[in-house]
């Protein structure tokens, strides 16, 4: 239950902050996501598209987190046994396949990091990520809330001296758009991308407790929406600098680093990759983590610390073994589609539907 404390960081704008450090890892932060979804469709059809993904993250978000007030649902097996009763497992499979997915690309990513930055082998990477994940869910959710809150709070800051930068280099380049016409896809690629990080939102539930009110609720939905978009405008303008020529690199961030010509801004980009990658992965298993606490509580007992490492620790072995072993990256890259139906199945539509209806029919027990 929120408590008196309860600062206006933690119930304004620290699950935005959570969620961005949650999706931004990988394709976010290289920005070849962003280049797929958006710049695509030219710059003005980016900027479309990024506001149309700004306005539903906002929307969704904010029915989220209200709907998990009401029901104190702060772990994703409570939140969908309320949102889709007896078969809240619809969402828990597809969740599952995608944490693999995601948990094997991570580890990969981790080791060609710290092959690149210090030429140990891609096994040390792994490692140190195995490490920091499986410290960092022992820790509490407390401690979480303060790591990937302020940890975030690093990367806004990040994209601001990046888009600075950029501004000195070219100026005006950087703002094209109005030169164009948003080409056709543009709101198709935002709506696309949201739905692609959809199956993210579960991972922030743990932060909702804090809220007190509906329009603290609310509130912070839209605020959400609104702080995961801007390191992607910033980014989106730098990168609109280069287009058409950015369409073609395959880590767009390192193609504008290397003309800007700035050793340590790549070094430091590096670092903050990595630690991107750790805010992911943690934030994903701590869901998971809270998942089987959960079920634990209903049985009188408690998920103890050694317990969260190991499945953290597990899990993550396990889908690089997977990934190793059946190719699971590229199959799963293949049913893209599949997998986006099954979060807008299993989520967004129950959530705008069934959940908008049980939020505008919830009314505040006698007493509470």
């Amino acid at each position: 239950m929120p408590g008196a404390s309860d600062s206006f960081f933690q119930r304004y704008l620290l699950p935005g902050f959570v969620y961005t450090g949650v999706i931004i890892g990988g394709g976010y932060a290289t920005g070849r996501d962003l280049v797929q979804f958006f710049l695509l469709h030219n710059p003005a059809g980016a900027a479309l598209g990024i506001a149309v993904a700004m306005v539903c993250w906002s929307l969704l978000l904010a029915v989220c987190f209200e709907f998990a007030r009401i029901h104190q649902a702060y772990d994703y097996r409570t939140f969908f046994r309320h949102l889709l009763g007896p078969v809240w497992w619809f969402f828990e499979v597809p969740f599952l396949i995608m944490l693999v997915i995601g948990l094997a690309v991570m580890g990969a990513a981790a080791g060609e990091i710290t092959t690149g930055l210090t030429g140990a082998p891609k096994l040390a990477g792994t490692a140190v990520l195995l490490v920091a994940v499986g410290v960092l869910v022992v820790t509490g959710t407390q401690s979480l809330e303060r790591v990937l809150g302020w940890g975030s709070s690093l990367l806004y800051l990040f994209y601001l001296m990046f888009l600075w930068r950029c501004w000195q280099e070219y100026g005006t380049r950087l703002f094209v758009f109005p030169d164009y016409e948003p080409a056709p896809g543009s709101v198709i690629g935002g709506l696309q991308y949201v739905v692609m990080n959809v199956s993210m939102i579960p991972g922030i539930l743990f932060c909702l407790r804090h809220f007190k009110s509906r329009t603290e609720a609310v509130t912070a939905g839209v605020f959400a929406g609104i702080l995961v978009a801007l390191p992607a405008m910033a980014f989106l303008l730098c990168m609109s600098a280069f287009y058409p020529a950015i369409l073609e690199q395959p880590v767009p961030i390192s193609y504008i680093l290397l003309q800007l010509g700035s050793s340590w801004f790549g070094i430091a980009f590096q670092l903050l990759l990595f630690f991107t990658l750790i805010q992911t992965g943690v934030g994903i298993l701590h869901a998971v983590n809270e998942r089987v606490d959960g079920t634990l509580r209903e049985r009188g007992s408690s998920l103890p610390r050694i317990a969260r490492a190991g499945i953290a620790v597990g899990y993550v072995l396990t889908s690089i073994v997977l990934a190793e072993k059946f190719g699971i990256i590229e199959l799963i890259a293949k049913g893209f589609t599949a997998m986006a139906w099954a979060f807008i199945l299993s989520f967004a539509v129950p959530l705008m539907t069934v959940g908008l209806y049980k939020i505008m029919r919830y009314r505040v027990p006698v007493g509470a």
